[in-house]
């Protein structure tokens, strides 16, 4: 077992459903509690939507990526604000988030009310609002899928870039790592597969 995967393998099980009783004995598993369906006051709630929204059909590993990217996009304060919530509903950041930001015309927009995020969407998100997650983006702020888009401050742009499932994660406009040559971002040949960590542990 790799350096990485080991203590993954212990935090992530912090995370995974605790093993309970049911009233024969036999163990069974209790899913982490559903956020309070109220985004607009909900923290959590409006993360887990996100990461379902962006990442959700990329599993647990994709959405650790996309949820890095919104926390690095906090960090750096220059894209909308320092909060998750900030970030996310700043328009034209997500574009699940477009009919309520007013971005494009609420073109691309998701009715995030008729949807609840999946289990792995909330333990993701628990994961990513402790901090206690390791960043598999090497720092990134920006991603996209280059099977249906080629934005100019993608690949094409130059920079280092990191393919996580079927999305690419690097930096764009300004940040470290962008420009032909000029990344300063850690990068990982075999990204953490987060998604093998939380099968391995009987999620």
């Amino acid at each position: 077992m790799s350096d990485i995967v080991k203590p993954w393998n212990d935090l992530i099980a912090s995370y995974a459903p605790k093993p309970e009783k049911d009233s024969g004995g036999a163990a069974r598993s209790t899913p982490p509690a559903a956020g309070s369906g109220d985004w607009k006051d909900d923290d959590r709630e409006l993360l887990a939507r996100t990461l379902d929204a962006e990442a959700g059909g990329e599993g647990v590993q994709g959405m650790m990526a996309a949820g890095a990217v919104i926390n690095n996009r906090a960090s750096a304060k220059g894209y909308g604000g320092s909060s998750i919530r900030d970030v996310i509903l700043a328009p034209g950041q997500f574009s699940a988030w477009n009919s309520v930001t007013g971005y494009a015309g609420g073109k691309g927009a998701l009715n995030r009310d008729e949807r609840r995020p999946s289990q792995d969407a909330y333990r993701v998100a628990d994961m990513l609002l402790s901090g206690e997650y390791e960043d598999p983006t090497g720092g990134a702020t920006h991603y996209y899928n280059p099977d249906v888009a080629d934005p100019k401050w993608g690949m094409r742009a130059g920079g280092d870039w990191q393919r996580i499932g079927n999305h690419v994660f690097g930096f764009a406009d300004g940040r470290p790592g962008a420009g032909p040559g000029g990344s300063t971002a850690p990068t990982r040949e075999e990204p953490t597969d987060y998604s093998r960590l939380w099968l391995d542990m009987g999620a």
